[in-house]
């Protein structure tokens, strides 16, 4: 069992507050101040159990947790501050990973983690939280090849769509990346190509800033496209 603590984050509402038309633009007169809202911390705690073993052939581990808080921080967009009230809220999941060595240069396997964020309504039943807060479920899988001098690995990474009561969505998405290293007789060679088949997607910070701020057009942050990496280091 664990405990922590959270500072809600004020950026969110960056921007926000009263405007006064003045010499033909518009100037903030007035918003969030830290000066003036003292951000006390959030208390969160959480339980997890899991297993994990290691063998010739394979690895695997899996663990399931619940984290739990009856203090929820507000954005109050009127008065201008950032109120903690009384809210349960519950996030639980399972994540897991495993890995398969077929023989000294071929592996392949994954990870998965499914998670589910909840929080109780006036009535005591718990709904799904917002897509502004809640996490996404995910899961990559890879295969690699590797000897004494080289290693390649190709691995894809998937993010599932979420949504909650209120009709918003968080959509997901799936990429691909090819990593590939050559150890020289002085130091290491990478060379790596993230995004491989140039997915073109909407990030998620930029999804929930449309559903936070309403301005679609003004947050629409598109994924970063097909990149190559090539990096050299030497290790002392």
């Amino acid at each position: 069992m664990s405990q922590g603590f959270e500072i809600p984050d004020p950026g969110k509402v960056a921007g926000r507050g009263n405007y006064t038309l003045s010499g033909g633009r518009y100037v903030l007169t007035d918003s969030l101040n830290i000066d003036d809202n003292s951000v006390p911390g959030l208390k969160t705690n959480q339980v997890e159990l899991g297993w994990r073993t290691y063998r010739a052939r394979w690895d695997a581990q899996v663990a399931a947790y619940y984290t739990w808080s009856d203090k929820e921080a507000v954005t109050n967009r009127t008065s201008l501050t950032v109120d903690v009230v009384d809210n349960k809220t519950r996030d639980y999941g399972l994540e897991g990973s495993l890995t398969w060595r077929a023989n000294e240069q071929w592996s392949l396997g994954g990870t998965g983690h499914y998670v589910r964020s909840e929080i109780e309504d006036e009535d005591g039943n718990w709904q799904k939280n917002l897509v502004t807060a809640a996490s996404l479920p995910n899961a990559t899988a890879f295969v690699q090849w590797r000897d004494s001098q080289n290693s390649a690995r190709l691995q894809g990474s998937h993010a599932f769509n979420i949504d909650d009561d209120a009709g918003d969505e968080i959509d997901g998405y799936t990429t691909f990346d090819l990593l590939t290293a050559r150890e020289l007789p002085l130091g290491r060679l990478n060379f790596s190509v993230t995004n491989l088949l140039d997915k073109q997607y909407d990030t998620v910070w930029g999804q929930r800033a449309q559903l936070f701020y309403g301005f679609e057009n003004l947050f629409d942050f598109k994924g970063q496209g097909r990149t190559y990496t090539l990096t050299y280091s030497v290790d002392y």
